[in-house]
């Protein structure tokens, strides 16, 4: 049996830098996506757990496309929904809850490896803290575009994790939800065909 790996979400990282202009890619299997890009690594991994964090979007049109996506994931048990807010500013809260609920997990060894989608570098000390305090290796699944001016993960976040990817397009391709979420009503939204 593999290593079991619980995968924290930076949710506005992962949709500005891959999703935003990608409507036919947002209806996004975040377990699944995991789960494919581990398996591209080379120790075996077990995806036990998902939490994603994100903040309530508004607009009617974009709450309710983000409504459905978030009841999609939800039926899934193994994902965890955090919720921070926007207010005037930017986002509130995201970051805070991912980086206490990620660094907790880690004191109270309730994984055997930690997975982090994101290229923020304000998760650079939570994941130097988990890699050398707490001793647990992380992964760094980035969502950084290929061609971006640093042209890829930070090297801040890469300097602690045991293995580095770039999430593409291929993976986000191949990791989409069934457009009918089994045994609910829930459908993709018309949009994002």
């Amino acid at each position: 049996m593999g290593k079991r790996a619980a995968v924290y979400i930076d949710g506005p990282n992962l949709y500005h830098g891959l999703l935003k202009y990608r409507p036919h890619l947002k209806w996004l299997d975040l377990f699944r996506l995991a789960e494919i890009m581990l398996a591209e690594l080379p120790d075996e991994y077990v995806v036990t757990q998902v939490n994603y964090y994100t903040t309530r979007v508004q607009g009617q049109n974009r709450s309710r496309r983000q409504h459905l996506y978030l009841r999609a994931l939800k039926a899934r048990p193994e994902v965890d929904v955090h919720y921070g807010a926007f207010r005037m500013g930017g986002e509130k809260k995201t970051d805070v809850n991912l980086t206490s609920h990620f660094v907790r997990d880690a004191c109270f060894k309730r994984f055997d490896v930690v997975v982090i989608i994101t290229n923020d570098t304000d998760f650079e000390e939570a994941i130097r803290v988990v890699t050398e305090d707490a001793q647990l290796p992380v992964v760094l699944l980035s969502p950084a575009k290929k061609k971006s001016r640093r042209g890829g993960p930070h090297k801040e976040l890469v300097k602690f994790a045991k293995f580095t990817k770039r999430i593409e397009t291929k993976h986000l391709r191949a990791a989409q939800l069934p457009r009918r979420i089994p045994g609910t009503n829930i459908i993709r939204p018309s949009e994002w065909q």
